[in-house]
């Protein structure tokens, strides 16, 4: 099967796809070259026997006809491939920082309308960069790096190092629906929302957790004496009103009578449904300590402690 051969149900072409007038930039100035003809086997081509294939899609086509964007559902996501070059790139790539080439390509995944980003972070202060005013426009001296497990969402903020000299701005990350919304690395809750204000900066990197319910807490249960080389086993679950719990990762820390942390018991666990287990195998030289084991939910900053008599 090919891609000239499937269903071209929008009349797209390069100049729609790279026209973008609010911005205040021209946009029709890219050259795109053709780089692929349309029945480049390993784009289109079914998998034999695979009863998972799906046609590709034709979204516009240059003015030689052959496809400019081709896209194929590939389980619960969309494969895209972009059949042009754009040049010239190193220019569009450095003139203000890019944003002609990073809306044309915004522009593309918008119209394809299966794919939306987790979040826009945008300044909330005027500002000018290299001497163009960027008013209410995503931010562009930072990355934002998403991540899904299941039901939870991740998003990591970093502040772009090549723009370091700039100093700190204040922003708003705007999230593209209402969640549960935790700081993971302040271990704060800022409540069911769809806005959280920050201030970009250098390190630490800003990492959100998005959860579709809120956390209560967690709790570590077991037993509160042992013995030396005798492994003990605790339980360990995240508290919320939820039926259903995704997968939260859980950091287990034990310290000793003094407070101080021992690395070798030190752990990170899965906890699907909210659940695992932690165990415990303390060594014949703790006999007559009392040990602190510490549970935190990594996503929310929930903890739960318990003692444990080595006798």
């Amino acid at each position: 099967r090919q891609a000239s051969t499937a269903p071209v149900h929008r009349s797209l072409t390069v100049s729609d796809f790279l026209r973008r007038p609010s911005v205040g930039a021209s946009m029709t100035s890219f050259s795109l070259k053709d780089t692929l003809v349309p029945d480049s086997p390993t784009l289109i081509e079914a998998v034999d026997g695979d009863p998972e294939w799906t046609a590709p899609t034709v979204h516009g086509n240059a003015d030689s006809g052959i496809p400019v964007c081709i896209t194929r559902p590939v389980g619960d996501g969309l494969a895209v491939y972009l059949n042009f070059s754009v040049e010239p790139y190193l220019r569009l790539r450095h003139d203000t920082d890019g944003l002609p080439l990073r809306l044309a390509a915004q522009d593309i995944v918008q119209r394809l309308g299966k794919v939306t980003a987790l979040a826009d972070v945008v300044r909330t202060e005027s500002g000018f960069i290299h001497d163009r005013a960027f008013d209410n426009l995503p931010e562009i001296g930072h990355q934002c790096h998403p991540f899904r497990d299941g039901a939870l969402q991740y998003l990591g903020i970093l502040w772009d190092y090549k723009r370091a000299d700039w100093g700190p701005y204040d922003a708003e990350v705007r999230f593209n629906t209402p969640a549960h919304v935790y700081d993971v690395r302040a271990g704060r809750y800022h409540g069911f929302t769809d806005t959280v204000r920050m201030q970009v900066e250098g390190c630490p990197a800003k990492l959100f957790a998005l959860l579709p319910y809120q956390v209560s807490g967690v709790s570590i249960d077991g037993p509160v004496e042992t013995r030396p080389g005798t492994a003990v086993e605790f339980e360990l679950a995240v508290r919320t009103d939820a039926e259903t719990l995704g997968t939260h990762t859980l950091r287990m820390t034990v310290r000793d009578g003094d407070g101080n942390e021992l690395p070798a018991w030190t752990e990170t666990l899965r906890a699907p449904a909210g659940k695992t287990t932690y165990t415990m195998l303390p060594a014949f030289d703790q006999s007559g300590e009392t040990l602190t084991l510490q549970v935190r939910d990594v996503a929310t900053g929930a903890t739960d402690s318990v003692k444990l008599e080595v006798r």
